[in-house]
């Protein structure tokens, strides 16, 4: 039974890896980058990056890998008054061989653009969470293929959102 504990405390600290990236556009508040793009480069599967909030939108962008992406929120009670926020363009997730995006988790971030998915009808986008988020265009499916595909949204959670589409 210890040899067996040992075994499982040992593969577990093996998957242990993920790292925490921050990125900030404000030069007041440095981060480790100052683009999502090049954060989401830099980063492995599993990975989590902190956005910081800004007055400068950090444009749109696309996820070809498991990332869970953290903004500082959004709440339009305050937005009037002068609040920060982590502010981003049109997000689509995609799968990019060898790397598939399902399982990304998406929290806290103003979408001030779409938010989907450019997928194959053999690589689905499964198990998606986006959480605490305004997202002011469609939630659906973009291609830039021509042809037509049979897209699929799988386990796809929104919740606690603003939708303004």
């Amino acid at each position: 039974m210890k040899n067996l504990f040992t075994i499982f405390a040992f593969a577990m600290a093996l998957n242990v890896k993920a790292a925490v990236l921050t990125v900030s556009n404000n030069p007041n508040s440095p981060g480790q980058y100052t683009t999502i793009t090049t954060a989401i480069t830099a980063a492995s599967n599993n990975d989590t990056l902190y956005v910081h909030a800004s007055a400068t939108s950090y444009g749109s962008f696309t996820i070809g890998k498991k990332l869970t992406i953290i903004g500082a929120g959004w709440d339009g009670r305050f937005y009037q008054f002068g609040q920060l926020r982590s502010e981003v363009g049109s997000i689509t997730i995609a799968n990019v061989n060898p790397n598939n995006a399902s399982g990304t988790i998406i929290m806290g971030l103003f979408v001030n653009g779409s938010l989907g998915s450019n997928s194959s009808s053999a690589l689905y986008v499964t198990s998606v969470t986006v959480e605490r988020c305004f997202i002011g265009g469609n939630i659906g499916n973009t291609l830039s293929t021509s042809g037509s595909f049979d897209l699929v949204f799988t386990n796809w959670t929104i919740k606690n959102c603003v939708i303004d589409a």
